[in-house]
């Protein structure tokens, strides 16, 4: 036991320590909100000079204000018209029961409600347009879609979607839809027990066809991983959308997310939501909190938008919003699994989720097949930091990844949100078409850590820019350049997730219990009811007396429709106006997430500082270390010297690779088509191909030196010498791209130490 002078020391450093980070924090946030003020300064000066421009030419622009007044009373009447539309389309999704908002034909397979153990969970087959030919010997794509507060069919709501872009590339489409309501008893557990037979149910109808590509959006996406670790033979591939698996992880200033459980107590307050409920936790309630993530969108910008493009929005305005305001429930247990498995305790990543009845938790190393990962910076709900920095927790080094035999590629979007990495057109025409040419070969790729750029090609007569995918080969350190930073953060929230443990504990103990006692079905059906978010939409609608008029304005309106120009003066006035709100809602947030930042680490910094936890409890073991052991050298320095024609064709490739710094994705399928064309492999299976890369790549890794010289050893005749290099130029000079000057000085040097061996 420390003396009591040691323990005064400790303490002193410690609060020397507290007072430095936190003056050191509130210095850039103070830059940041400073730097935001100046940009709303700028835009509210701009508008005074621009109205003051206009107040010196008032004679000469009284036409041009006679035809904006017209044209905005106009639109101010067509607004409020969509948006009694909007309320009306809510009540009626509500009285159909919220189907899937999916515009494509589909069949119900399965039904979860029917199972032993029932889930309002379905598994339903996309139905092809007639003009779109499907080849049933293709993957198979299942595509699950979040329930994290809002309705089903994301995925396919618009033809230019997740589950249009698949369609149209030939594969046979699958979405796991939910139903609005929970089965009373359902937990996290049922669900993952009813999507691994929806799953394997697809795999069953394609016999022929490669293992399913399961698609996981947001919630979905850490659902499918969680589903892969406990069922590695589950699906071929999986593709990971702005899915928040490390919520720990974040920029201080950025994501202020991540905040939340510590500043209201931790996952208590679900508990409480659900009581509250009778049981039920209203998703609307998850829909509210990514709403006041981003106020100057949710509260102007979105219904501007609308407004000053009146005669071309309402379609997308109403169609999104169907989806937006379809509110579902969960069950307490499900929200509370989550909210403490996950973005409390960060248990997942840190392998803490029991793994069924076994004494064994879920590890997510036991995932086997490729994972690609596609996140966004200007997602603030799910940052790359997040959708990424897991991979650093599972593994120490990139040599890890490849031992584990793993294939990981990640893209990174630079600014599109968190939904438009969902719905986004120009997302589903770019990168979800650039993922599913990647899901073709991604299988073939030698274990490793990549990064997915696109780079445009332009082809003559194209319409539309075509784009090409550099893979490029990355680290650990990549994902996670300040590893001092993430260790400081996950001592902070290890003391959140203890706090939340207590406040838990406290509420089932003392506040629960009378909670319950309280509510019923009556009490949970009005407060569902009269959420704001629900009360928005069916008060402007047609059971509101105010608004019936509307319904008879609004066509007289369109007829007569007297549209002005995009150059009037006054609607330049009109935009540089919402420029100055929309700057206004931005230094808000800024100045409310900085203080919800500030008032986080003072508060558990603090408590840190006072009583320092163990974190090295919470965080994985991992398998090998920077100086690896003496018996894993001896492995691959013993194989690095056996092996045949086929072993040295595929480690002149990955020596090539490394030297090269990046794949090209369209010549995988090339290179994979002449490998299989040459008599050296055409008696190797699939497996086998996928071993021997596996083998090789590990022994690159290592120690690419000892990888080039020991290669005469594998080619022991001049015959096969010729043999391997003749097929690597074949490779290259099928190539979309001629090979670069580093590449063949590669080659050069390959052929002199085969040469030299053989002399």
């Amino acid at each position: 036991m420390d003396s009591l002078p040691t323990t005064i020391n400790k303490q002193l450093q410690g609060a020397w320590l507290y007072s430095t980070k936190m003056a050191a924090l509130w210095a850039q946030l103070a830059s940041a909100n400073i730097k935001q003020w100046k940009h709303t300064t700028q835009s509210l000066f701009d508008f005074i000079e621009t109205q003051n421009t206009l107040y010196l030419d008032i004679p000469a622009l009284l036409p041009s204000l006679a035809e904006y007044l017209v044209d905005s009373l106009q639109r101010h009447i067509l607004f409020v018209d969509i948006l009694r539309k909007r309320g009306n389309h809510y009540l009626e999704h509500v009285a159909a029961g919220q189907p899937p908002v999916l515009i494509f034909s589909y069949h119900l397979l399965m039904d979860g409600r029917k199972l032993e153990k029932p889930v309002n969970y379905g598994l339903v087959e996309i139905i092809p347009p007639k003009e779109i030919p499907i080849d049933p010997t293709k993957r198979p794509y299942i595509i699950i879609d979040p329930r994290a507060g809002h309705g089903s069919g994301i995925s396919g709501f618009k033809d230019e979607s997740q589950v249009g872009f698949a369609l149209r590339a030939g594969h046979p489409v699958y979405v796991v839809i939910f139903f609005p309501d929970p089965e009373p008893q359902q937990t996290l557990a049922d669900v993952a027990a009813a999507q691994e037979r929806f799953l394997r149910a697809v795999a069953k109808r394609h016999p022929h066809s490669p293992k399913p590509c399961v698609i996981g959006n947001c919630q979905g996406g850490w659902a499918v991983l969680t589903l892969a670790a406990a069922h590695p033979d589950i699906a071929g591939v999986i593709v990971v959308n702005g899915a928040p698996l490390a919520y720990w992880a974040g920029e201080n200033g950025k994501n202020p997310m991540r905040y939340a459980g510590g500043i209201l107590g931790g996952s208590w307050l679900a508990q409480l939501a659900g009581d509250l409920g009778n049981g039920k936790f209203d998703g609307a309630n998850l829909v509210m909190n990514f709403e006041f993530a981003n106020p100057a969108n949710t509260y102007w910008e979105k219904y501007y938008h609308l407004f000053a493009n009146i005669d071309s929005e309402e379609k997308r305005f109403l169609e999104f919003e169907r989806w937006w305001g379809g509110f579902s429930l969960m069950n307490v247990k499900e929200m509370r699994s989550i909210v403490e498995n996950l973005f409390i305790g960060n248990k997942l990543v840190h392998g803490k989720i029991p793994l069924g009845q076994s004494s064994q938790n879920l590890d997510l190393r036991d995932i086997s097949v490729p994972i690609i990962i596609f996140c966004s910076q200007g997602d603030n709900i799910t940052p790359p930091e997040q959708a990424l920095r897991w991979i650093a927790e599972l593994y120490s080094n990139t040599l890890e990844i490849k031992l584990n035999g793993q294939v990981i590629v990640y893209l990174i979007h630079e600014n599109i949100g968190h939904l438009g990495i969902f719905v986004s057109s120009s997302v589903a025409k770019k990168e979800h078409k650039q993922i599913i040419d990647v899901l073709n070969y991604v299988e073939n790729l030698p274990p490793g850590l990549y990064e997915m750029n696109l780079q445009e090609v332009k082809n003559s007569g194209d319409e539309q820019p075509n784009y090409t995918a550099l893979l490029a080969e990355r680290t650990i350190e990549d994902i996670t350049p300040d590893k001092t930073a993430v260790h400081n953060d996950e001592d902070i929230f290890n003391l959140v997730h203890l706090v939340s443990d207590y406040n838990a504990m406290s509420y089932d103990f003392f506040i629960g219990p009378i909670i319950r006692m309280t509510t019923n079905d009556y009490t949970a059906k009005l407060l569902t009811q009269c959420h704001p978010l629900r009360a928005s939409r069916y008060l402007i609608s047609d059971i509101n007396p105010y608004f019936c008029y509307l319904k008879y304005l609004a066509p007289l309106i369109q007829h007569k429709r007297h549209v002005i120009d995009k150059h009037n003066a006054f609607f330049a006035l009109q935009e540089q106006a919402s420029s100055v709100i929309t700057e206004l809602w931005n230094t808000y947030r800024m100045h409310r997430d900085s203080g919800i930042e500030l008032l986080f680490y003072a508060t558990y910094r603090l408590l840190y500082a006072w009583s320092p936890l163990d974190s090295s409890q919470n965080t994985f073991m991992h398998d090998t270390h920077d100086d690896h052991d003496a018996a894993l050298a001896q492995h691959i320095i013993a194989s690095a010297d056996r092996g045949s024609t086929a072993e040295a064709v595929i480690r002149i490739l990955l020596l090539l690779v490394k030297t090269q710094g990046f794949i090209r994705g369209a010549n995988v399928a090339n290179t994979i088509t002449i490998l299989r064309n040459s008599n050296v492999f055409q008696s190797l299976t699939d497996d086998d191909l996928r071993q021997i890369t596996h083998t090789q790549t590990i022994i690159v890794e290592y120690n690419s030196a000892l990888a080039l010289e020991t290669l005469p050893n594998l080619l022991k005749s001049q015959e096969e010498r010729t043999l391997a290099i003749n097929t690597i130029r074949a490779i290259y000079s099928t190539a979309n791209m001629p090979p670069s000057e580093k590449i063949q000085e590669k080659i050069r040097q390959i052929q002199q130490v085969l040469n030299g061996k053989n002399g």
